[in-house]
């Protein structure tokens, strides 16, 4: 009150004088608006203004150390071997040195990274470390001109290195399985080897019928977790990728249900029906029933699509 300044007047010329629009600092304007006559007065509004001065300074610089942190260290890491990016390399550089046929000198190499990632340096810009980064990702040298073909190999090298990968892993994009990788193989491995076992042991067990005793028991848990086990496998088989006529794997799941349903979706289904479990349950005769289990002799066909698969 004694100043005949208030806080929001204050804090209007500490933005002005920030952003560089008031070159006079608050803390000669408070002791410019001032009105007490008491030279102590004058000297506590200047100590108080000093200090919301400094505090505001302070807040200023460490946000703007902040943020030249962020746009020091935003990594192009990620963004250098991308699909959507790796298209544009070739545009980019035809675009800056006006041929594949010569050489991108060392000093247009941040514009042509400006120009590759425009969407990068439009937000953070490009700095000397994406350079470098770039650089060490195309094991490329420094203060060097860069040719095409450097370019070039390590892009084809990237993507058969991620072909890879996709085949290795279990899930395709949306979480699709993928039939190429490994452990699907296994997978498809148990299921084949305990289709041949059910091949010889359904004739087993209607020729002989063993009906008392552990050795009941023991055949009842083994097509208990044969069933168990075909039935997993035709619920997988409806996000299960397949290749279409040009080689390339579909992952859409209604495209990949048709797919199925118009295959061997029948065949497996009445393999992997478990009749006999539902006649036990019923009360059926064990001679009937096991004549019930014929349809899992369909199961055998699993066996001949893996060693076709093999061949």
């Amino acid at each position: 009150e004694r100043a005949n300044l208030n806080f929001e007047t204050f804090m209007n010329f500490w933005i002005e004088h920030i952003t560089g629009q008031q070159e006079e600092s608050p803390l000669l304007t408070v002791r410019k608006f001032s009105t007490a006559d008491d030279f102590i007065i004058k000297n506590n509004i200047a100590k108080k203004s000093s200090i919301l001065s400094q505090i505001f300074d302070y807040m200023t610089r460490c946000v703007t150390l902040v943020k030249g942190y962020f746009q020091k260290h935003h990594s192009l890491r990620p963004l250098l071997f991308g699909y959507s990016v790796s298209k544009y390399y070739e545009q980019s550089f035809i675009r800056i040195v006006g041929s594949l046929d010569e050489p991108l000198k060392f000093r247009d190499l941040i514009l042509f990274l400006e120009v590759t990632f425009i969407e990068h340096s439009s937000k953070h810009g490009v700095t000397l470390r994406n350079r470098d980064e770039f650089l060490k990702a195309f094991k490329l040298p420094k203060y060097e001109a860069i040719a095409w073909s450097n370019i070039r190999k390590v892009i084809i090298s990237e993507k058969e290195n991620k072909q890879k990968e996709e085949q290795r892993s279990l899930f395709l994009d949306g979480l699709v399985f993928n039939p190429a990788s490994p452990l699907f193989q296994y997978w498809d491995l148990l299921v084949s080897a305990s289709a041949g076992f059910v091949f010889f042991m359904v004739p087993f067990t209607i020729a002989f019928r063993p009906e008392d005793g552990l050795e009941s028991v023991t055949w009842w848990l083994c097509n208990t977790l044969q069933d168990i086990l075909f039935i997993l496998d035709l619920m997988f088989k409806f996000n299960l990728a397949y290749p279409n006529r040009r080689s390339m794997m579909v992952l859409d799941r209604h495209m990949i249900a048709r797919y199925y349903l118009a295959s061997t979706f029948v065949i497996d289904l009445c393999a992997a029906f478990p009749f006999d479990g539902f006649a036990m349950l019923l009360g059926t005769a064990e001679g009937i029933r096991s004549w019930l289990r014929l349809p899992k002799l369909l199961r055998i066909r699993r066996v001949w699509l893996m060693i076709q698969a093999r061949l």
